[in-house]
């Protein structure tokens, strides 16, 4: 006897489970162990009967069968991914009938429907298989074992005849079961309630229509039909007045007709639907709008929808699929001996539906200067690299000190510009391009000076808005209770976007006003090389004691607001207004036309409104705030710059915060005329938040300019 023979026969030495041994004894006697219960029920109920769940289950596979799936080679740093292998080769092509798709799905389905999922593993007797192929879990069963080897193998039974595999020729999958040791718990069992409900609901409702919705019910005659009066008046209602959805009853004593069951409307059963449709989802873990749920169903909702169904859903389900894969298939693809490690997983970039929560990501990560290159690899899932590029800072160029300047022209000393200063692009800009601010440390100190005005003023803002939008929404609840039905309602006419804009001006002009002033007192310190702080705004505005033009301040300080200047901030004032309240209309149209699918009272249409319009602060409030405060800042600080003679240029400055967008970015460093709009991602703007860059530009920006001050 060889040493591989007597190593194969020697008993093993490890403790043996006793608590499947335990388990094993309630199978005492069984060759098989068969599934107690019936399958192709839940198949033929669950998946093939009703919408919901077949809906929710098709939503979760077809994700599935969108998932690319790549292959990786090592551990830990070494991790490596492998283009080219006979296991990739195998799970994109399992067998001559199906590719990865089919076949990834048709495994997923199974598993949603039944608990349980099984693959074949198809090739020669030595060496790593060539073909895989599922089994239908209804015919698959368990062939017990023994304490060390519980399962023994499968058997699948098909047209009378059956077919035994060994156990490690089958990929058993199985959902997690607090009581059955042996298979899964099918999601579908769980939603069974649901199900039925939803079932009998359809069946219910089609009675109803093919009796012309006129549910069953009785004929009560004063006197008793004799002979065959009873069945010809049967047969006549049968033939001239009854559907095929019910039957009436014919009673003796009174002659009048008394209905026996309710009515669609009585039994609520748009309400409960839409409940037993939303638990069905809750089951899958997917949400209602994916399939088709469409009372809260907006753009925004449906793409986060979209979103949570490849996150919660489909790509741990396929993260657990490919792991069990790997598992069963890995030492198959391993040489003898060998102890490479194989791993199968999903290749998350290249997933569409994850592109948007990517780009932030990488946007997010590109900000953060502070980083390292390599750990900006690793915190967006990447292995870190080994050349020392990976240990290295990549610096706005806005933050490097540098010794020379490229401009437009390429001639023309550093210092002055080179040429016409105010139409210069400057490709490497330098700290002394940008003159006193340009230090990394001032501008710094400039931006908290900009940062702390504007979250003082956003705070003030705040106040006004949500008083603002409180008074509104009583004032819409009040015309919808006015209302007899919601079709005498409309968006326009519960919110007049002209007379809201006027009042808009009324309420929000004095805090434009207060805080453009501050801007420009803070723009022309700015320009002589000062910073004035929030305190000192206040100080400067007010007093030390808090009274408005206290004789004691510096009139040289003084910022006053031209005609000009106020008709442009009144536009502006204008422009805001009629954006924010047509933003509401829009939002009441939505809710207006889903109150009419869902057949809501006045009622409750009037108090979701004003939910909806006096909860705006909430998740509106603070885009709309702090893009007010900032752009309101920047352009009362650009006409601060302008109140000293010897300033002829401005800076775009970026904040580099997590949300800064890339062409903000890349604008940081560039030098305009003071009349000269700045280029940022295509569009002009004269200043940070300037309306004109567009929303994509100026909602929740955080730049802020500066100055071009000589260095002293």
């Amino acid at each position: 006897m060889g040493l591989l023979e007597a190593l194969r026969i020697r008993p093993r030495e490890i403790k043996q489970s006793q608590s499947m041994a335990v388990s094993l004894l309630l199978y005492m006697g069984q060759e098989t162990i068969w599934m107690t219960k019936d399958l192709e029920a839940y198949a033929r109920e669950g998946y093939m009967a009703c919408q919901d769940a077949y809906a929710c289950i098709e939503a979760i596979a077809k994700a599935i069968e969108s998932l690319p799936i790549i292959l990786f080679r090592g551990e830990g740093d070494k991790t490596v991914e492998v283009k080219d292998h006979p296991l990739l080769t195998l799970m994109r092509r399992p067998n001559p009938r199906e590719g990865q798709t089919k076949f990834m799905g048709s495994f997923a389905r199974f598993l949603l429907i039944a608990g349980n999922s099984y693959a074949e593993a198809a090739g020669p007797t030595t060496g790593p298989p060539r073909e895989l192929y599922i089994l239908k879990p209804h015919r698959t069963s368990i062939i017990k074992g023994d304490a060390v080897q519980p399962i023994k193998g499968y058997r699948y039974r098909a047209a009378g005849s059956k077919a035994d595999f060994d156990a490690d020729d089958v990929l058993h999958m199985r959902t997690f079961h607090p009581t059955d040791d042996w298979y899964g718990l099918a999601p579908i069992e769980v939603a069974a309630r649901g199900i039925d409900i939803s079932n009998l609901g359809m069946k219910w409702n089609a009675k109803l229509l093919t009796n012309d919705m006129r549910p069953s019910g009785g004929f009560i005659f004063d006197k008793p039909l004799i002979g065959d009066s009873r069945e010809l008046f049967k047969k006549d209602i049968r033939e001239t007045q009854q559907g095929t959805g019910g039957n009436f009853l014919i009673l003796d004593n009174v002659k009048d007709f008394k209905q026996m069951s309710i009515n669609a409307k009585e039994g609520d059963w748009t309400n409960l639907d839409k409940l037993t449709t939303r638990k069905i989802c809750r089951v899958f873990n997917i949400a209602p709008e994916i399939i088709g749920d469409s009372e809260n169903k907006t753009y925004s909702n449906f793409q986060e929808a979209r979103l949570a169904l490849y996150l919660e859903a489909a790509i741990p389900l396929m993260v657990w699929m490919l792991d069990e894969f790997t598992t069963w298939l890995a030492p198959k693809f391993s040489a003898a001996g060998s102890t490479e490690r194989l791993r199968l997983a999903v290749d998350i970039d290249n997933v569409d539906a994850l592109q948007e929560k990517r780009d932030k990501a990488w946007t997010r990560m590109g900000g953060a200067w502070m980083l390292k290159f390599n750990e900006k690899r690793v915190a967006i899932g990447y292995a870190p690299v080994k050349e020392s590029i990976g240990e290295m800072y990549h610096l706005p160029i806005g933050l490097v000190e540098t010794d020379g300047i490229e401009s437009a022209a390429g001639d023309g000393d550093a210092g002055d510009g080179g040429g016409d200063a105010g139409k210069r692009r400057l490709r490497g800009k330098t700290h002394k391009a940008n003159g006193f601010w340009g230090d990394v440390a001032r501008r710094k100190q400039l931006w908290l000076a900009f940062e702390a005005r504007v979250k003082a003023r956003e705070k003030s803002y705040d106040k006004i808005a949500e008083a603002y939008l409180r008074r509104q929404a009583a004032e819409i609840r009040t015309k919808i209770l006015a209302a007899s039905s919601l079709s005498e309602l409309s968006a326009t006419t519960l919110l007049d976007v002209a007379a809201e804009m006027k009042v808009y001006e009324k309420k929000f002009w004095p805090w434009y006003v207060d805080h453009f002033i501050r801007a420009g007192e803070a723009g022309m310190r700015a320009s002589k090389g000062e910073i004035l702080d929030e305190a000192e705004t206040t100080s400067i505005l007010f007093g030390s004691d808090g009274q408005k033009d206290d004789p004691k301040k510096p009139t040289s300080w003084t910022f006053h607001m031209t005609d000009e200047q106020k008709a442009k901030l009144r536009d502006m004032v204008l422009n805001s207004g009629t954006k924010v309240n047509q933003t509401t209309v829009e939002a009441i149209l939505e809710k207006l036309l889903a109150a009419n699918e869902a057949n809501l009272t006045v009622s409750k249409f009037g108090q979701d409104i004003y939910n909806m319009v006096s909860d705006f602060p909430r998740w509106r409030g603070q885009l709309w705030s702090q893009t007010e405060s900032a752009k309101v800042d920047n352009y009362g600080e650009l006409e601060g710059y302008k109140e000293t003679e010897f300033i002829e240029e401005k800076g775009w400055g970026c904040s580099f915060l997590p949300l800064s967008r890339d062409a903000h970015k890349e604008a940081d460093g560039q030098v305009r005329a003071l009349d000269e709009d700045y280029e940022i991602g295509g569009k002009l703007m004269m200043f940070p938040g300037d309306p004109k860059g567009g929303p994509e530009n100026c909602c929740n920006c955080n730049c802020f300019q500066y100055p071009i001050v000589a260095t002293p």
